[in-house]
């Protein structure tokens, strides 16, 4: 195998990578919110059973640390991407074709600060639900 093969192939299995990172933190956000509605549904439904108000606070613990994974995932996609962006300029292809290039390129910072605010608001809006409606 030489050098330009093994870029090839390294550079596919990066991409199938940051693809994979990508579809994580869609499912922390998804699971996030999942969790979140269930265990307020099961709340409501149960809200005379004493000790209720405790769990009301549980989804606020599950979105922080759905968010911290998603930080430290958002870290490891960023690497990765420039990793492959820098395969890609080892093997001469154009950056309009190179998922890394052209994702840094075109994407920036805007993926990770949106979901900076997604977590933001997720965790506010929680803070607010469990502070202020009459639920408990």
């Amino acid at each position: 195998m030489d050098r330009t093969e093994y870029l090839v192939k390294e550079a596919e299995y990066i991409r199938q990578t940051v693809l994979s990172l990508l579809n994580r933190i869609e499912e922390n956000e998804r699971y996030a919110l999942l969790t979140t509605g269930a265990i307020w549904s099961w709340a409501i439904a149960n809200s005379q059973v004493q000790g209720i108000r405790l769990l009301w606070w549980s989804p606020l613990i599950i979105q922080i640390l759905f968010a911290l994974r998603s930080l430290v995932t958002w870290k490891n996609l960023s690497s990765h991407l420039k990793y492959l962006s820098k395969i890609e300029k080892e093997i001469m292809l154009d950056g309009a074709f190179g998922l890394g290039t052209y994702l840094q390129k075109e994407w920036g910072k805007l993926p990770e600060r949106s979901g900076a605010v997604f977590w933001i608001l997720l965790v506010m809006i929680t803070i607010v639900i469990n502070l202020f409606l009459p639920f408990k």
